[in-house]
């Protein structure tokens, strides 16, 4: 049996704690307020807009929710691999959790596109056919970048389960401001691009995130990454 920990060292694993866990927990809020962002520059299109945008709400943040459980396992299984100091093992859990990103991201990205309109419909709203006709839209482009989503998961998991928390917020910060200016641009119809309403924000939102999903996958590849992919 360990004997208890010393009051210097519970204060310093507070600090620790408190060191990895607030990129964290601002990654988060910085995910959830894009969409918001996005409610948000679509009031001055309209009331149908602004209602589509409540219609795609409770299903957008139902399935980032749901796919989200890709970070915690990946974070579980790393981060053990990672205390133990098993480097092979960290780089065959860091892989095998790629693999089932790719595994589950494609079919769900084909089966999105094509089932994921269709829950407009659980919110109808009566006498509005645009209002679930813009929502169908917003979801059908969201849809198509599902396997980005799946390698952000997992490369955050596996940047956080090994003390890099940073990286991951920083692209996720990176991703807000990049959907504020292609906000600025489909929803409004600058810069020569046509004026897209609702699926505008829908195409803002889903090159942010696929671009997150990119650098902060492909950071796995670079020598600064702690688990690395490459040979």
């Amino acid at each position: 049996m360990q004997p208890p920990l010393s009051a210097g060292e519970r204060a310093g694993l507070r600090r620790e704690v408190a060191r990895q866990a607030w990129p964290v927990v601002l990654q988060m809020l910085l995910k959830t307020m894009m969409f918001y962002v996005d409610s948000s520059m679509i009031s001055a299109v309209g009331q149908e807009a602004m209602a589509a945008m409540g219609v795609v709400g409770p299903i957008s943040h139902t399935l980032v929710a749901i796919l989200s459980a890709l970070s915690v396992g990946t974070v579980a299984t790393v981060a053990r691999a990672w205390g133990e100091g098993d480097r092979p093992k960290q780089e065959r859990e860091a892989a095998a959790s790629v693999v089932l990103a790719l595994a589950l991201g494609l079919p769900l990205t084909v089966v999105g596109v094509l089932v994921l309109p269709e829950m407009a419909e659980l919110f109808r709203v009566p006498g509005s056919p645009a209002v679930t006709g813009m929502a169908r839209q917003f979801l059908r482009i969201e849809a198509s970048i599902f396997l980005f989503f799946c390698l952000d998961a997992v490369a955050s998991g596996i940047l956080r389960a090994a003390g890099r928390t940073i990286f991951p917020m920083m692209a996720t910060l990176g991703a807000n401001l990049l959907n504020v200016g292609l906000n600025w641009v489909f929803i409004y119809g600058n810069l020569g691009a046509p004026r897209m309403g609702v699926a505008g924000a829908a195409l803002a939102t889903s090159i942010s995130f696929a671009l997150q999903g990119a650098v902060t996958f492909g950071y796995l590849w670079t020598p600064r990454s702690p688990v690395r992919l490459s040979p």
